[in-house]
């Protein structure tokens, strides 16, 4: 077993190409022994998006703050807490920030599939 607070996780911006005011943080990874899927916490800052793209993995997405829209394969979406969100595999995705305040989103992934961002 493994606890930790989002607040103690290390935030980091997101540097990928088209991404504006995001940051990440890795709540559960490979290096705390996860044996199947990883966590992550993004924060989408005002004017804020992610970039706009697809892979070849599935995302399972749960909003806990604020109120954006997400962008899947050319069709808004509105989204706000406490929506749980599956993207499929190679579906374009992308969340955007149109509210004042910070959205906040957890992401659950296969693990290994985006160490890059590490």
């Amino acid at each position: 077993m493994y606890i930790i607070n989002i607040k103690d996780c290390e935030e980091k911006a997101v540097k990928s190409e088209r991404t504006l005011n995001t940051t990440l943080r890795w709540l559960l990874s490979s290096e705390h022994g996860v044996p199947n899927f990883e966590m992550r916490c993004f924060d989408i800052k005002k004017e804020g998006r992610t970039r706009y793209g697809s892979h070849p993995h599935e995302h399972e997405v749960l909003v806990l703050e604020g109120k954006g829209v997400l962008n899947i394969n050319g069709e808004k979406k509105k989204i706000k807490p406490y929506d749980a969100i599956y993207i499929a595999p190679d579906e374009y995705h992308q969340f955007i920030n149109e509210g004042e305040d910070t959205l906040r989103i957890i992401c659950l992934i296969p693990k290994g599939k985006e160490d890059h961002h590490k």
